[in-house]
């Protein structure tokens, strides 16, 4: 990542471990954490490969680590096909366990 993206976002990961799985890319500012899950539509309807990749986000805790951060947490799925791009997002709310999302 450049440096003048860095001081602009703040930080960028892709590939995020967490203890289920992996995130495919997390972004943070200085007030908000991004998690990005990115699907293929495989010819499936476009909106429920969206939200179950907004599911996935949930079941394998890819924003447990950011639950004390104080930041605003935002869900984004993003799906592709050879047609066209749907793109989905939720906010998680911040400050509470993972049991209260």
């Amino acid at each position: 990542m450049s440096r003048d993206y860095n001081a602009l976002c703040g930080i960028s990961e892709s590939e995020l471990q967490s203890v289920s799985g992996r995130s495919d890319v997390v972004a943070a500012t200085k007030t908000s954490v991004f998690i990005f899950e990115l699907k293929m539509d495989r010819g499936r309807d476009f909106e429920t490969v969206a939200n179950e990749a907004l599911a996935q986000i949930d079941s394998n805790g890819y924003a447990d680590r950011f639950l004390v951060s104080g930041k605003k947490l935002i869900k984004v799925s993003i799906v592709f096909s050879s047609e066209r791009i749907f793109c989905n997002s939720e906010k998680i709310c911040y400050n509470k366990s993972r049991q209260d999302l």
